[in-house]
């Protein structure tokens, strides 16, 4: 391996090569060449993949995936580095499709300022940065998804997601079932002490076989798990990662993956009571 030594006072040796294994150990020049050198082997996109997947291999992957949008038949060349054909496609670093002035601020200043179960076709407004700026209902509907888009330069950006009980205050509606197949974990994630707490809250609680009657509640399968999970305020880990795949019409595309996982800091015990945090 050869680099250009730029610091030369004349254009011959400016131009001239020199080989890393030319410099002596003891020169400070080589220890500082092996930092730079380890560091950009370790900002490498094989290299952040690889932690990607030691990391992921801790949580819980979510059946259902959700296509972003489709691809070129070039793009599948790039099949492997997906983060890269996403920012092909990005417009001012949005990680989600729509109008350029919603951006991931305007959705996350939007559920801050609206009070949650909304249900007015009515246009509204609320503040963002000073400025008063009309959202709807599809929009406060929209922003449970498209905040949770945002993803820090090296891709391992996480979210601490808690749902509160308050929205058991309303019957609780078909889209947030749907966001929550995408976004929430199930009883997988569970340490055996919330697990085992699980299995007596479904014998002892309320019949959700008539909650689901009288509501008429779809996604049953786990209904029961999700309202432990909001009963018990259990949070999760969340994070999601972009996969190049074919639709069933085997036309490329960009799919969004999602992961679950535990939060651990509830298993710690409390130095005073000497039971878990949880």
């Amino acid at each position: 391996m050869s680099l250009y030594n730029l610091n030369s006072r004349t254009q011959e040796k400016a131009l001239s090569s020199i080989h890393l294994e030319d410099i002596p150990e003891s020169d400070s020049l080589n220890a500082k060449l092996h930092e730079f050198l380890t560091q950009k082997q370790g900002d490498s996109s094989a290299s952040i993949a690889k932690k990607e997947v030691d990391d992921i291999k801790t949580y819980e992957k979510v059946e259902k995936k959700e296509m972003i949008f489709l691809l070129e038949n070039f793009d599948i060349l790039r099949r492997e580095e997906p983060w890269k054909i996403f920012q092909r496609y990005l417009v001012n670093e949005l990680y989600f499709l729509g109008e350029l002035y919603k951006t991931q601020k305007y959705y996350e200043t939007l559920l801050i300022s609206i009070d949650w179960g909304i249900s007015s076709m009515t246009e509204r407004q609320f503040s963002l940065n000073k400025v008063m700026v009309s959202f709807t209902y599809w929009d406060y509907i929209q922003a449970f998804d498209k905040v949770l888009c945002y993803n820090n330069e090296r891709h391992k950006h996480t979210w601490f997601i808690k749902v509160c009980a308050k929205i058991f205050a309303n019957p609780i509606q078909n889209w947030f079932l749907s966001w929550r197949s995408y976004h929430g974990p199930t009883i997988k994630i569970l340490p055996k002490p919330f697990l085992k707490l699980y299995k007596k809250w479904v014998k002892v609680s309320p019949d959700l076989n008539k909650l689901y009657h009288r509501e008429h509640i779809c996604y049953f399968q786990q209904i029961e798990q999700i309202y432990f999970f909001i009963e018990f305020y259990v949070p999760w880990i969340h994070k999601w990662v972009s996969e190049v795949d074919f639709t069933e019409k085997q036309i490329p595309c960009l799919y969004k993956t999602y992961y679950n996982n535990f939060w651990d800091k509830l298993m710690k015990i409390d130095p005073q009571t000497k039971s878990t945090c949880g």
